[in-house]
């Protein structure tokens, strides 16, 4: 009786200690769904040092996320016979902090209108946004002007986004 009862102990102490233990563990960040439109309000010459015959081009606007309204900034190379583009964006909130990555993707013109189809990574946060990663797709229109310019268009933005631990 006496090792019965010492045994029932034991098997309650072993699956106690295995409860806390499991509980205490630190489950892993889950990713959530990244949802953004960005209105492009200027195209231009950019600053990047391109190779070959590709275009530097700079691109501002704005637009609204999870976090709220931002300004969004990007630098690209375009080759002006594939359409192919590749650079680098930054999303600057005004609440305190930004995030940034490398994009890249392909221009589709189509009469009037200058399809975008890009993939995107978020690489780099600071602020309320410290250590977040993230990737996704990015797929936009604009029109194309008399003088086959493009001008602004908007760009809408669909992923996940990941916070790891420090």
């Amino acid at each position: 009786m006496f090792r019965q009862k010492a045994y029932m102990q034991l098997v309650v102490s072993i699956l106690s200690i295995s409860t806390t233990a499991l509980i205490a563990q630190t489950l892993p960040p889950v990713a959530t769904s990244y949802k953004a439109t960005a209105n492009i309000t200027s195209l231009g010459r950019g600053t990047n040092d391109c190779p070959g015959d590709k275009i530097p081009v700079a691109v501002s606007g704005s637009g609204l996320d999870f976090a709220g309204p931002y300004a969004l900034t990007e630098q690209l190379c375009a080759d002006p016979l594939t359409g192919a583009f590749s650079g680098h964006f930054e999303i600057r909130h005004t609440g305190g902090g930004s995030y940034s990555g490398p994009f890249n993707g392909t221009f589709f013109p189509s009469g009037q209108v200058l399809e975008v189809h890009a993939t995107w990574r978020i690489t780099k946060g600071d602020g309320v946004f410290t250590n977040m990663i993230g990737a996704g797709t990015a797929k936009g229109v604009a029109m194309i002007s008399v003088n086959g310019e493009p001008v602004p268009g908007t760009i809408v933005l669909d992923g996940s986004v990941l916070t790891a631990a420090n």
